[in-house]
This record gives structure tokens, C-alpha cells and sequence, in this order.
């Protein structure tokens, strides 16, 4: 017995596309967001995170989640900042970043072997990021805060990297090099970024 094949309509497809109007001599294609206009200002897709609405809109509603639980939330971070000597706020985990700038502070702590420190996602919790902005004033993403206070941001601490300092302004030992184990003598360190 034959099996019959139904196949649905291509229409659902193309339900979310813009209708291409017909004239006689050409097809009109619908504006484009990026299409210049003398009246609006012309988007880009190479836009900063921070100018975005949905950024801005995150911002508000972390800060207000922050203003309706301060005195625990304060608690609990002033519990992780005098327990932490190094705290970093970042987007994501350091198995996990979130963006570029957070997977090159992974990448620069992992190059230095900088072992002693705690991260706190700051996308995964809406209170910890309006903390984080109420305490530094301004929405700021990747932080690290050393002995209880804002130490420095992602350019600050590739700046330190670059010059070679960023063990000692963070005032970490460099980790003791007696060689590496016969065994993995020709084997590349393993790393997550």
C-alpha cells in the first residue's frame, strides 16, 4: 500500500517577510532598516551594546529589582566582596563568557595562571547588576574589585597585561615554574577560552 506525502505550504515560511510589491517593469523591495533617510537617523548594526534599547531597558529594570531588595542584596554582596580578596563581576562565567571583553579577561588570568579569585554573573541575576551599577554609578559589565573596592575594568586591566604588571597590581604571587611533568613535557596546556 502507497504512502502519501503531504507537504505544507511554503506560505508559513515566508509569513514574517515584508510583501515585494510588482510594478511592470521591476520589483519595488520594501525600505530597508538601513536605508538612508534625510528624517531618521540611519541605524547600524555596528551599534555599541550600551546605546541599545533593550540594554537601557535592562539597565532600568536591574536597578529597580535592586531598589526592592537592597538590604539583602547588599548583605550578600558585602559578604562576597570582604570574603573574596579578587571578585569579578563579569558577563557569563569564566567557563562560560557572555562577550568579548569577559573572554579576554578569562584568557588574561588563565595566560598568568591567576588561580585565587570568584566571579558573580552579572546577566543570570537583575540584583546583582543593579548593585553593581548603583555602587560604580554607571552600568559597567566586567569589574573586578579587589579587597572590597572597584579595582579595575576590562581596558584598565589589558593595559596592565600589556606592560606586564597586571600580577603585581593585583598582587598575586607568580605561580612557582619547577617544570612541567615528564609526562606532558610535549603537550600543550588545556584552557577554556
Amino acid at each position: 500500500m502507497a504512502t502519501r506525502l503531504y507537504l505544507r505550504p511554503l506560505s508559513h515560511i515566508f509569513s514574517g517577510l515584508p510583501i515585494l510589491k510588482h510594478s511592470k517593469s521591476s520589483i519595488i523591495y520594501p525600505q530597508s532598516r538601513c536605508a538612508t533617510s534625510p528624517s531618521k537617523p540611519t541605524p547600524s548594526f555596528a551599534v555599541p551594546v550600551t546605546e541599545t534599547k533593550h540594554y537601557n531597558d535592562f539597565v532600568e529594570s536591574s536597578l529597580n529589582c535592586y531598589n526592592l531588595s537592597q538590604e539583602v542584596v547588599d548583605s550578600e554582596m558585602d559578604h562576597l566582596l570582604n570574603s573574596h580578596k579578587l571578585l569579578l563581576f563579569m558577563e557569563g562565567s569564566v567557563d562560560s563568557p557572555k562577550s568579548l571583553c569577559a573572554a579576554n579577561i578569562v584568557k588574561m588570568f588563565t595566560l598568568l595562571q591567576v588561580l585565587d579569585f570568584h566571579t558573580v554573573d552579572v546577566l543570570s541575576n537583575k540584583e546583582v547588576f543593579g548593585f553593581l551599577c548603583s555602587k560604580l554609578g554607571e552600568p559597567a559589565r566586567n569589574v573586578l574589585f579587589k579587597d572590597g573596592s572597584p579595582f579595575a575594568g576590562h581596558d584598565e586591566l589589558l593595559a596592565l597585561f600589556k606592560t606586564g604588571k597586571l600580577l603585581e597590581a593585583l598582587g598575586v604571587t607568580s605561580p612557582s615554574s619547577s617544570g612541567t611533568h615528564k609526562a606532558f613535557k610535549k603537550q600543550l596546556p588545556v584552557a577554556t577560552f
